[in-house]
């Protein structure tokens, strides 16, 4: 009751003057919460993690051990298995999307189908519209509808429906630490943990604000100019600074408001200006600051255009983008939003257009891709595994423990690093899917993210730390004793998985 802290969330002078003049209480529940999670991680990491490594310590091929003895003797050519397999209420979660993707593509079966390829002529230039069915997967039923339509109105279509409405495309929400490595590992093909180490490291040296925050709302207190006005000295994006800051042209609007807000820390932006940065600081920081000038920003407008044809007994539509006004989009170079190239033929409603040409296309449904690691990211961060400030170490734990590895799939700028199990990763997954457990799964989300909501209960005071802890450890120590009991199942799917590589 007599502790109290100086809350800050970036090293500015005022900003840190201000947190030391004004502390705040320790937040008891909140310390309960915490202490539940480190508990329940350690007392579970520890007993799963001794199981499975002394489990398939004779399974696993060992390493060549390197390293001297303390005599000083070379133990050069000893085999030594050191491998640990680690469990962690997290990274089995995390694997599990790996794994389950994994599956998807492995059991995928292709499927064909067909559908009806418009194109219509007006004005000596053609225009393609999209039949409003997309598709379908029966050969003989498609076959019987484009017949019919050529039967019964075999060079026209009517016009149904003509509409031009304004429309727009949002600013970005303020920045937060997921959305930094989402993006950064789209953009840039950056690792979340290494995004998160350099942003840790600007924040150190006064740049950025505290780089680890679920919250996608600025206080309403925030001085947006103040910082705005830092950036106006650089030659890539201080011109549009300035123009923010000019209040003759209406540009500047205080940034949308998320639904986020862990009550800790604003969101991630610009504190400081550099012009000396260089590798992947530059880049990120380049990324924070334009992500900010746009949240700063209006929102983009258009119009958009969109007409309805009648084929007979089938809809077709088509529909045009006329940008007006970039606004954001002059800053933040990474989302594009740009006007139709063909455009739309002028019609009214009940007008007569002439087909160019109808034609029945097919194709054959895809497998769906492996994971990237903005993809894994997404799935973390909506199911509850780690917070904003562990999912980079999540992710680059299984790395580490070569439960997953990372590929390069295609070539050029289309290209992209996806995961990918390995044997060990998918044999531990698809052993503990045959365990059995009652009503539960070590590799699913749904346990942490039932343990995240306590906790959550925790901080509000609606459940006492004591009865969330000896409710969960219930249930691990009941999944521990099945572990225990058909261990054997963990090692053979291993096996399973690796003699089907072999072969």
């Amino acid at each position: 009751d007599n502790t109290y802290r100086a809350r800050f969330s970036h090293l500015e002078g005022k900003h840190i003057y201000s947190a030391a003049c004004n502390p705040v209480r320790l937040d008891k529940l909140a310390i309960d919460a915490v202490d539940t999670r480190m508990e329940i991680d350690l007392r579970t990491g520890y007993c799963f993690t001794r199981l499975l490594t002394d489990s398939f310590r004779n399974v696993i091929k060992p390493n060549i051990a390197n390293d001297d003895n303390s005599n000083g003797n070379s133990a050069k050519g000893k085999k030594k298995n050191d491998k640990m397999i680690s469990y962690g209420n997290c990274q089995f979660p995390t694997l599990g999307f790996v794994v389950d993707r994994f599956r998807r593509i492995k059991y995928f079966k292709e499927e064909e189908f067909w559908g009806i390829d418009l194109n219509l002529k007006k004005d000596r230039k053609k225009f393609p519209f999209i039949w409003e069915r997309n598709r379908l997967y029966d050969r003989l039923q498609i076959v019987c509808i484009y017949q019919n339509c050529i039967n019964e109105q075999s060079d026209h279509v009517v016009v149904k429906h003509v509409s031009t409405n304004p429309t727009s495309r949002y600013a970005p929400l303020p920045l937060t630490t997921v959305e930094l490595q989402k993006d950064c590992s789209r953009y840039f093909k950056f690792s979340a943990k290494d995004t998160l180490q350099v942003a840790e490291n600007m924040y150190t040296k006064g740049l950025i604000s505290y780089p680890r925050t679920e919250t996608d709302s600025f206080p309403r207190s925030m001085d947006f100019k103040h910082f705005i006005s830092m950036q106006t000295a650089s030659s890539e994006w201080g011109e549009y600074s300035s123009s923010l800051l000019d209040e003759s042209n209406h540009k500047f609007r205080v940034p949308r408001r998320g639904k986020h807000d862990d009550e800790a820390h604003p969101p991630i932006h610009p504190v400081g200006y550099a012009d000396n940065l260089t590798g992947k600081e530059k880049t990120v920081y380049e990324y924070v600051v334009r992500r900010f000038l746009a949240s700063c920003s209006l929102d983009a407008t258009g119009s958009m255009t969109s007409i309805k044809v009648q084929w007979s007994t089938e809809t077709f539509h088509s529909t045009g983008l006329v940008v007006l006004e970039r606004n954001y989009l002059d800053v933040f170079k990474w989302d594009h939003w740009d006007s139709s190239k063909k455009g739309l033929p002028s019609v009214a409603v009940g007008e007569h257009i002439q087909i160019s040409d109808a034609t029945i296309s097919s194709g054959k449904t895809a497998a769906p891709q492996p994971l990237t690691e903005t993809e894994l990211i997404s799935l973390m961060d909506v199911n509850g595994i780690g917070t904003d400030a562990t999912i980079a170490d999540h992710i680059d734990k299984i790395l580490t423990r070569e439960y997953i590895i990372k590929q390069k799939l295609g070539s050029g700028k289309s290209s992209k690093e996806v995961f990918h199990p390995t044997i060990l990763g998918y044999g531990l997954a698809d052993g503990f899917g045959k365990l059995g457990f009652n009503n539960i799964s070590l590799t699913k989300p749904f346990m942490r993210k039932d343990m995240e909501n306590d906790l959550a209960d925790i901080c509000q005071g609606s459940k006492p730390k004591d009865r969330v802890l000896k409710e969960t450890l219930e249930v691990y120590r009941d999944a521990y004793t099945i572990t225990d009991e058909k261990v054997s199942t963990l090692v053979n799917a291993y096996k399973s998985a690796l003699n089907h590589s072999r072969s």
